[in-house]
C-alpha cells in the first residue's frame, strides 16, 4: 500500500457502501415502510477512505413519486453521501 498513491491502505468503495447502507438503515425512517431497493444511480466516488477513518452517513430526500396504480405506495429517491470525520 506504501507504493500507491495513497501511500497508505485504503476501504475499498464497495465496502464502504455497504457501511452506508447499514448506517442508512440505523437512521430509521424506512423502518416499516420500505418495501424494495430499486437501484442506485450516479456513483461518485470522490476521495478515498482510509482505514481508521470514522465514517458517518447524511440521506437526504430528493424525490418522492406516488404510485399510480397503488395509492398506498410510492418510490422515494435520496442522495447518500458517505462523509469521513472531516467531513
Amino acid at each position: 500500500a506504501k507504493t500507491t498513491e495513497f501511500g497508505t491502505r485504503v476501504f475499498h468503495g464497495p465496502g464502504a457502501l455497504s457501511l452506508a447502507f447499514g448506517l442508512e438503515m440505523a437512521l430509521g425512517w424506512k423502518n416499516g415502510s420500505a418495501i424494495a431497493f430499486l437501484g442506485i444511480d450516479n456513483w461518485n466516488l470522490r476521495a478515498p477512505i482510509f482505514i481508521g477513518d470514522t465514517i458517518s452517513v447524511r440521506e437526504e430526500v430528493i424525490g418522492i413519486k406516488p404510485s399510480a396504480s397503488k395509492p398506498d405506495r410510492g418510490v422515494v429517491t435520496t442522495r447518500v453521501q458517505i462523509l469521513n470525520q472531516d467531513g
